[in-house]
């Protein structure tokens, strides 16, 4: 028997998806319908393998994990079904972000501070990336994701939700090698120290935390995605619209010399690598016919051609 799916929201209302719909839109209705009185989702893991905080005292509250992360997922599901022309189903998920932005802002944004419910580095890093501070309260906002790292002894404090957000808010604030310092230390915690310890692999926690950790992990990988499009700087289709436009936009920190990425178009491929030679910045870009694209950098934007090319910088 084919019978309906349904979804039991807090305010007693009844939203009714059928079977065949698809799994992310019945799975916004189904998350919708876990929002308490206030609008707000707390029925996950959280901010899992913070350092020293043995899964039990996580400093980023549940319920900010929880909503931030679903108002991130209404808003990438609101896209994918514009894209297939899914009208209703985009308006949904456009509604339920609006309405978890404004419960999360109500209820777990402090504006007079700038500071995201914890005064943590998961907090506020996932605040400032997913833009939940309003255009005035950033530069603050920032200010205090530095205290908050600082206060660490620039120390990561991030389990697995923050490590997807943090690095990305302190390169695009400028402060890149403060990011990488926080990564390549060689004590704990850091990846770094994954590394002095023999991993080969990702660890499930940056320190032991008192549980069975596996040395086989994949949920600290979003530091690859750091790696390639910010540091390298190579992006693949950054307007969401073209799946063959590369644009090269590096972040080039002071402490490093180098650094060099790829991307694969099924037989060829786009390589990009930028270094620092004699007080200039070199940076070669090989692009394949199959590619189109520009590079962005030092407040130049300069069409790519097929094939072989350098571009040099002073620094």
């Amino acid at each position: 028997v084919n019978l309906p799916y349904y979804c039991y929201r807090f305010d007693g209302r009844t939203d009714i998806i059928q079977e065949n719909a698809p799994m992310i839109l019945r799975y916004l209705h189904y998350i919708a319908g876990k929002r308490d009185s206030r609008g707000l989702i707390a029925c996950g893991l959280g901010d899992w393998c913070q350092p020293g905080s043995g899964n039990v005292n996580i400093s980023s509250p549940l319920e900010f994990t929880d909503s931030t992360q679903i108002y991130q997922t209404a808003i990438r599901s609101a896209f994918l079904f514009d894209i297939i022309g899914m009208t209703d189903a985009k308006k949904y998920a456009q509604q339920l972000a609006s309405e978890l932005r404004s419960a999360i802002r109500t209820h777990l944004i402090d504006s007079a501070t700038a500071t995201a419910a914890g005064s943590c580095q998961t907090s506020q890093a996932v605040a400032l990336e997913m833009g939940l501070f309003d255009s005035g309260e950033k530069d603050a906002a920032y200010a205090r994701l530095l205290e908050f790292v600082q206060k660490k002894g620039d120390h990561i404090d991030c389990g697995m939700v923050g490590l997807r957000h943090i690095f990305h808010a302190l390169f695009l604030g400028g402060d890149e090698d403060l990011a990488l310092k926080m990564i390549t230390r060689e004590d704990a915690p850091s990846y770094g120290n994954m590394i002095r310890l023999g991993g080969t692999a990702l660890f499930e926690s940056l320190i032991p935390n008192g549980i069975q950790e596996s040395q086989n992990h994949h949920f600290y990988g979003d530091i690859i995605h750091l790696f390639i499009e910010k540091l390298a700087g190579l992006q693949i289709n950054p307007h969401m619209k073209d799946i063959h436009h590369v644009r090269i936009s590096p972040l080039i920190p002071e402490s490093i010399s180098f650094a060099q990425a790829s991307y694969s178009f099924g037989e060829e491929s786009v390589f990009v690598r930028w270094e620092k030679k004699d007080d200039q910045i070199i940076i070669a870009i090989d692009l394949p016919p199959v590619a189109h694209g520009e590079l962005s950098f030092a407040g130049k934007t300069i069409p790519l051609k097929t094939g072989s090319q350098q571009f040099i910088f002073p620094y």
